[in-house]
Parts: C-alpha cells; structure tokens; sequence
C-alpha cells in the first residue's frame, strides 16, 4: 500500500514550483537586461516602458506611470522571494524601496508623477514629436519612428502645430462675419482702439471679413487688421450693392406689374383692338336685367353708332368683364376699371346701360303682344374719364310672338338713340 501525499507537502511542492517559476523569470531578466547591482530596477522599468511606448505609440509619460504602478506586486515579491539567496545580492539595494511601506509609498508617488506629466503634456504640442501619415499628422510625446508607417519624428512644426489644434477645436480659425451694416458696426475696439476684425481681398475684388487675425481658409493668404479705408470701401460697397438691389426689385417690379396688366388686359378684353388714327371708335355693353334675352339691342346701337361716324365694337369686352362685376362697376361709375385696364388708350368712349323687357297681350286683339323695352345708358369718354351723356328710353312694339315684338321696339330704340347722339358730342 502505497502512502498518500500529506496537504504539507503539496503545499511545499506548489512553494518549490512557484519559487522556480519566480527565479526562472528573474534570471530570464538577468539574461536580456545588461543589470548591474541597484540598476536592476531602473532597467527593467526602461526595458518593459520603451517596448510598450514604441510599439504601441502611446505616452511614454503614460507607458512608464503604469508600468511603476503595476510592478509593485512583482518587486515586491522578489524582495521578499530573494532575501538570504547571497547570489541576488548584487540587487538587493534596488529592491530596497519595495521592501518597507515607506518605499512603496515613495514608489507610487513616482508612477503618479508619470501620469501627472502625461496629463500636462497632453495640448503642449510645442514639446512633442510629430509625423505626416496617409491617415494625417500625429503627435507624439517621444522621437523615434510612427509605430505603423514607420516614419521618422520630428520636432511639431507651428504649422503643424496650427493644423493639429484646428482638428480638435474651431475656437484657433479666423471665423467669417457677415457684416449687415458697416456703418454702425464696431469695428475696434471701445477702450484700447483696437482693430477687432481683420479681412483679407478675394479674388473678385470683395472683402471677406474675419473676427480674428491668421490664415483666410478661403485664399490662405494673411489676414490684415482692418482700417478706415476698408471700412469706407465696404460701406460703398453695401451702398452700391443695396443700389442694385432697389434696381432689380424695381425692374421685377415692373415687370409682374406688366405680366399682371397683361394678363388682365388678356382676360376682360379684345386684345386686338386698338386705337386707330381719325376713327373714332366706341365699345358697347349693355347688361340683361331679367329673363328674358335682349341680344339685339347692342347690334342695333352699334348700328346707329355707325350711322352717326363712329365704330362700334361689339365684343370689346370679353364675357369675365360682365361675370366678374367690372361692367356693372363701370355703368355705376367707377373709373378705375378705365385705369386698371387702360381703356383710354385703345377705344375713344363706351356706350354702357342696363335693359330689360316685358310681354305684355292684348285686350283687344287675340294672338298679339306688346313688348315694353326700357334701356338706360350712358355715353363715358374714357379718355377724359366722364359722363358725356345718358338718357332712359320706353319704347314699345307690337307683334304676333315675343321675338318680333321685342325686334319692333329695337327698331324703335335705334331711331330714337340716333336722335339723341345728334345732340351729344362724342
């Protein structure tokens, strides 16, 4: 019967392992670090530093505050692990400081002192390292080489410098102002007189104005502070810009008062119709009042019109002039349909009225009618812009149907209406 393995001793040879591990690994740090007596320390925390900061292009500050911290344990443990062993002794005074709680406490200050520095160093790009790359300009707190491109460090340049902060804040570029009113801007400064925007030309001749001094993103050239003759240029400028302007919206102004008119005139009136020298001409429009049809009485004015010299014009008026109220408005005497549509200046006058008829049978004679026809007109000079005329007319005529009555008493209107135009003036 074989003897069981005692918990004592497992634990021994768990000991002996880990020890031999531990002593493995101190002199594997033996073996590639050229340590001699209380430089152990030092340059096993610069070995182990250097490699992560180089080939992770991280802080060296930030590398090297980690490291410090981090190997506490580690120093610790091969303090305790190597005391008595005569052949450490040559490292024994580095491992000094991990031995008491004083000279850890002294050892993390000096991993914080690492950190605290990569903290400060973190915007001081005038103390850093930087490198073009394919991915743009980095920075680095140490020389050496860009850990991906391999690209040597060198020394930030301002330009660099410029370019870098321009990344990370807008607050370093000149801003553009859109300047609505040089003439109460402020353009220096109330106490020191200082100039508190710079401008720089552009290629049209222009000004672009910026509310601090450097590089136009624009035409990267120089910006210049700004002075009175700029001022006055630009103010002559906005002048002569706010002249255009009025100018533009004047012609636009005319132009959709033209379209407007145009489409007015095109919608109320015969368009084609225009004044024509030694004829006098007159529009006639006379507006239905009931039911019954008095389509013959404007053919039978516009031939009397004829008679006495003057051309009508039947159908100078479009039916939207009757359907939208302007010829009821002009027959009421409102002269800005005269003005509105120009009409003085293509037709001479307008014979405008109102009409109505009734059908009336006889008491006497079976089968026959009498149609009562009452018209009102008034005779307008439309280019004067007044009344010349106007007269009611009664007339009555007789006849078998409604149609040759009402035609019996047109006949009839249009010999009295001649007699009356023989008294008017057109």
């Amino acid at each position: 019967m074989t003897d069981q393995p005692t918990a004592s001793g497992g634990k021994a040879r768990w000991l002996i392992v880990g020890g031999g591990l531990l002593l493995f690994l101190v002199l594997l740090l033996l073996m590639f670090l050229p340590v001699r007596g209380g430089h152990f320390i030092v340059q096993t925390i610069d070995y182990v530093a250097g490699n992560l900061a180089s080939r992770s292009g991280l802080s060296p500050f930030l590398v090297k505050g980690l490291v410090i911290l981090l190997t506490i344990p580690f120093f610790w443990a091969v303090a305790k692990y190597t005391k008595g062993l005569f052949w450490f002794r040559g490292v024994r005074p580095s491992l000094r400081l991990y031995s008491s709680p004083y000279g850890i406490i002294i050892v993390v200050y000096l991993g914080l002192f690492f950190l605290a520095m990569y903290g400060a160093s973190r915007k001081a790009y005038a103390y850093k390292w930087c490198v073009e790359t394919p991915e743009g300009i980095k920075a680095y707190d140490a020389p050496g080489r860009d850990p991906v491109y391999g690209l040597p460090l060198s020394p930030c340049s301002f330009d660099q410098i410029v370019a870098f902060r321009g990344t990370e804040t807008q607050i370093l570029r000149p801003q553009k102002l859109h300047i609505d009113n040089p003439r109460d801007y402020a353009f220096f400064d109330s106490i020191t007189h200082e100039p508190r925007v710079y401008y720089s030309r552009s290629p049209d001749g222009g000004h672009e104005i910026y509310d601090r001094k450097g590089v136009s993103p624009e035409t990267g050239k120089e910006l210049q502070p700004i002075n009175t003759e700029i001022i006055n240029e630009l103010i002559r400028s906005q002048d002569e810009q706010a002249a255009r302007t009025t100018e533009r919206q004047k012609q636009q102004a005319a132009a959709d008062s033209l379209k407007r008119h145009a489409e007015l005139l095109e919608r109320y009136l015969n368009t084609t119709v225009t004044r024509r020298p030694g004829v006098k001409q007159a529009a006639v429009a006379v507006l239905q009042q009931g039911k019954n049809s008095l389509s013959g009485v404007e053919a039978e004015l516009g031939g009397s019109l004829k008679e006495h010299g003057v051309e009508p014009l039947l159908s100078f008026f479009k039916p939207a002039f009757f359907q939208d109220g302007r010829a009821h408005a002009l027959y009421e005497g409102d002269w800005n349909q005269v003005q509105d549509l120009a009409l003085g200046s293509r037709i001479d006058c307008a014979i405008v009225g109102t009409g109505e008829v009734d059908y009336i049978p006889s008491a006497q004679f079976q089968g026959l009618l009498t149609a009562k026809l009452r018209v009102e007109l008034k005779i307008l000079d439309l280019v004067g812009q007044r009344e010349v005329g106007g007269r009611t007319f009664q007339i009555a005529g007789a006849g078998t149907s409604e149609a040759e009555a009402l035609q019996n008493a047109i006949e009839r209107l249009r010999t009295e209406f001649g007699s009356y135009l023989a008294t008017v003036s057109l």
